[in-house]
């Protein structure tokens, strides 16, 4: 992503460093927020009596 980002900059192209950024936010969003209640509702599960 970074060699994107640069080659990106270098050309001017605006729209693909705005799509980066938000594909980054994206990736982040997922680290912090989806896979940790993902895991959190799989162990909440696997405690639940049938």
């Amino acid at each position: 992503m970074d060699e994107l980002m640069l080659a990106a900059a270098k050309d001017d192209h605006f729209e693909i460093i705005a799509f980066e950024q938000e594909l980054q936010r994206h990736a982040k969003t997922e680290e912090e927020v989806f896979f940790p209640t993902a895991i959190l509702i799989g162990e909440y599960l696997k405690l639940k009596p049938l």
